[in-house]
């Protein structure tokens, strides 16, 4: 893959999801050189046992993976670094350091 990758995951199925340098967020499809790329631009992703993929958008927004549609749901919050239980609950860093956790409504 051409780029470099700033955040990386890996979800249930051993399949990789980065954010680029730029912002893009690419999906390994797991054959050799097979990605692919999904709209949107992130600064981080995390991935939970649920194969919920979380983004958090270059403008701060909580975003989920929604695959039926094959796009973001947005949702009501903000952050700068996320990670995901392994039940699927996010867990947010904000810019100010407080910590949030729990399903984001949409």
């Amino acid at each position: 893959m051409m780029g470099t990758a700033k955040r990386i995951d890996v979800d249930a199925n051993g399949l990789a999801w980065v954010v680029q340098e730029n912002g893009t967020i690419w999906y390994f499809n797991g054959g050799p050189g097979d990605w692919g790329q999904v709209p949107g631009n992130a600064i981080d992703i995390a991935i939970g046992a649920d194969a919920d993929v979380w983004v958090i958008s270059t403008d701060g927004r909580i975003d989920r993976w929604n695959y039926a549609k094959e796009d973001w749901d947005h949702t009501n919050g903000t952050g700068e670094q996320i990670t995901v239980r392994p039940g699927g609950e996010p867990w947010v860093v904000q810019n100010n350091g407080t910590i949030w956790f729990g399903a984001p409504q949409n």
